[in-house]
């Protein structure tokens, strides 16, 4: 059975939690024994909390009045309120996990830094070696990927480039025959610039341009878009 598979059987039992304004009845309902982590096995099984998330893969739990972690409201009933500025870090990397053993109080900085060290790819997919990581300076500590570094660089250049022709992308290159004549129909406001740009494939923003410039070709001054 599957992590997911396991969710969806403990979502119908939790519809017992209905109504149910006590806490701590609610939590214990809604956590599940799982499985030790790949990242941290020797810190035994991980208690997995199969309620809401928060989307970003965080059990979310209300208590207090309001919406928070499910690992953060774990941890207060056990060892009490947390500092503003320290937060409670994974160390099993399980972020749906509840078990106290796999907790630890840490600061925001020293959180997303465990963090970073435990992935070995960029979120683009392209592997952490030593050929294409990236340092930046006063950010030793901090990975960025050559090749996304090179391809955004590469985006910005093309898109200067293109502000200064008047097109989206260099790489495309459109019937001038149909543009113009959909410009046109956009100073006439037969089309509304995003109608025309859903015929001609670009986006709304460069046939407005166009349109701007077919209405100076036929001297009509301060066209405003329909």
């Amino acid at each position: 059975m599957t992590l997911k598979m396991c969710f969806e059987l403990v979502k119908i039992d939790l519809s017992c939690n209905r109504g149910v304004t006590d806490p701590e009845v609610r939590f214990e309902r809604a956590v599940i024994p799982w499985k030790p982590s790949a990242h941290r096995p020797d810190l035994g099984p991980c208690l997995i909390y199969a309620g809401a998330d928060n989307g970003n893969g965080y059990g979310q739990f209300r208590y207090n009045g309001r919406n928070g972690y499910a690992h953060r409201y774990a941890w207060e009933r056990v060892h009490g309120p947390i500092a503003d500025d320290l937060t409670v870090d994974h160390l099993c990397r399980v972020r749906r996990c509840v078990n106290i053993a796999h907790l630890e109080l840490v600061e925001a900085v020293e959180n997303y830094l465990r963090g970073v060290r435990t992935r070995n790819h960029c979120p683009n997919g392209h592997e952490y070696t030593q050929e294409n990581i990236h340092r930046k300076r006063g950010q030793e500590q901090r990975r960025i990927c050559k090749i996304c570094k090179e391809e955004t660089s590469r985006r910005g250049q093309a898109r200067r480039t293109n502000s200064a022709k008047g097109l989206p992308d260099s790489r495309i290159k459109y019937d001038t025959v149909l543009r113009d004549r959909l410009a046109n129909d956009v100073v006439d406001k037969k089309l509304t610039p995003t109608q025309a740009a859903e015929i001609l494939g670009c986006n709304a923003k460069y046939m407005d341009k166009r349109a701007r410039i077919a209405a100076r070709a036929r001297g009509i001054k301060n066209r405003r878009p329909a």
